[in-house]
């Protein structure tokens, strides 16, 4: 008997794109919030929007096992990746939830 870990209707492109994209948003988002913590921003709207997302791809590792990443900074960069995953796996089930109830109501 085959074992099955994803659902059926799981698409491994999406999930690439859509974490692709939440890796380029995420790095660009540290850089910022960096440059903010160091005082060497620009001030620029677009720089201020980035720093200020960081706080949102922070979440749910960083926000929940915050005393935990600081006693093991080994941990820092492997747990970013583990949101990555967790939001482009969200992201993936949700488009895949509204194409699949656009198809059911056709």
């Amino acid at each position: 008997m085959k074992m099955k870990i994803l659902p059926k209707n799981f698409n491994p492109l999406a999930f690439i794109t859509i974490g692709s994209i939440i890796t380029l948003l995420m790095f660009a988002s540290f850089i910022a919030a960096f440059a903010e913590d160091e005082n060497t921003s620009g001030g620029g709207l677009l720089s201020t929007i980035l720093a200020a997302t960081f706080q949102i791809w922070r979440f749910p590792l960083h926000t929940l096992l915050w005393e935990f990443i600081t006693k093991n900074m080994a941990l820092y960069f492997p747990s970013l990746l583990l949101n990555i995953l967790f939001y482009s796996f969200a992201i993936e089930r949700l488009i895949a939830f509204i194409a699949k109830s656009r198809k059911a109501r056709v």
